[in-house]
């Protein structure tokens, strides 16, 4: 059986939690203590979702890039790919900078995560999602807020990524049954 496979992206502000998804996602367990992702390496970690039209896999790279970096080489870091995710900390004073709104006009299904949304805090959170969602290729985005830590809509982002990619809004993913 031929399993539909996708390069995924993935981004975001330091410490805002991308290397503490793809584990969750991997183990299923949360770990607390931050380690954080060496300079210059890249990462590819493979996650399949069982779904009612049969497994679907996202081949997802976590690039350890300053932003900055990123700009200077811009079609290293998406070459390629399908979809991505982009995430940040909605606990922490965020504003959108040139990079994230670069990387949103791409033509891609691109799902933004606010993170870290089972932290109260008294900051004011400067993400605005009105402003992700008003740019252009709308259709192509969604905006969902998780929590690595809880489990909080983890899946949202990779479920709306593979509905979006198949073009089946009726796709949903079911529990593995492991024996």
């Amino acid at each position: 059986m031929d399993v539909p496979t996708y390069k995924c992206i993935i981004m975001g502000e330091k410490c805002c939690g991308k290397t503490t998804f793809l584990k969750r996602h991997l183990t299923g367990e949360f770990v607390e203590e931050y380690v954080h992702t060496a300079r210059g390496s890249t990462s590819i970690v493979t996650l399949t979702f069982n779904s009612n039209r049969g497994p679907i896999q996202f081949d997802v790279f976590d690039w350890g890039q300053e932003n900055e970096e990123l700009l200077l080489h811009p079609e290293d870091f998406y070459k390629d790919g399908q979809c991505a995710i982009v995430m940040f900390d909605v606990s922490s004073v965020f504003i959108f900078g040139d990079f994230f709104k670069q990387f949103l006009m791409l033509n891609l299904p691109i799902s933004l995560c606010g993170n870290k949304a089972d932290i109260k805090t008294d900051n004011y959170s400067v993400y605005d999602p009105e402003n992700f969602l008003s740019s252009p290729n709308l259709e192509k985005k969604i905006f969902s807020e998780i929590s690595v830590k809880t489990g909080l809509n983890i899946d949202q982002p990779f479920l709306y990524l593979a509905r979006k990619l198949l073009n089946d809004f009726t796709l949903e993913f079911i529990p593995s049954t492991n024996v």
